[in-house]
């Protein structure tokens, strides 16, 4: 067992390259493990509830993000702050390189994918779907409690007379 973090660990990554895993806490840490020994090599201080951390697949740099909505760069060997790479409106969820390293992916709560080119430093590409409700004209329906217009409201649902998006009907 691997032991060391304050909070609910909720998500981990192994560089099998070199034996090492990375975990992410609510604690607000990064802590790098020697899947050997079990050892605790490092921790850093991410000052963020952490959801997604991964290696790049040359296991040089570790990607994070959180509830701070930030997605940060880090040397893995000494979990140096390189930079950060994208911010979301929303707490990012999952990471992904691509398989050359070239290429971060992030998404997060608001359904927004966004691809960072990290030879460019550059967000090259923000990809969402639409929701079945964005921009949908309630005109004439009626029955709708508050909850259920909140909720469409939430998905993107207008407001028939002002072309807004629905508020208390």
């Amino acid at each position: 067992a691997f032991r060391g973090h304050k909070g609910r660990v909720r998500t981990i990554s192994l560089s099998e390259r070199h034996q090492i895993l990375a975990s992410g806490s609510d604690d607000k840490t990064i802590k790098l493990w020697d899947i050997q020994t079990g050892d605790c090599l490092l921790t850093v201080d991410d000052k963020s509830q952490l959801r997604t951390i991964t290696f790049s697949p040359d296991g040089q740099h570790l990607a994070s993000a959180g509830l701070n909505k930030v997605v940060k760069l880090r040397q893995a060997n000494t979990g140096d702050w390189v930079r950060d790479v994208t911010t979301h409106d929303e707490p990012v969820l999952s990471l992904s390189f691509s398989p050359d390293g070239k290429t971060l992916a992030s998404g997060g709560e608001s359904g927004i994918l966004h691809l960072s080119e990290l030879d460019t430093d550059n967000c090259s590409k923000k990809l969402s779907v639409d929701s079945p409700y964005k921009g949908m004209n309630l005109d004439g329906a009626t029955g709708l409690s508050e909850s259920q217009s909140e909720t469409l409201a939430s998905l993107g649902a207008l407001n028939p007379q002002s072309e807004r998006p629905l508020s208390k009907v």
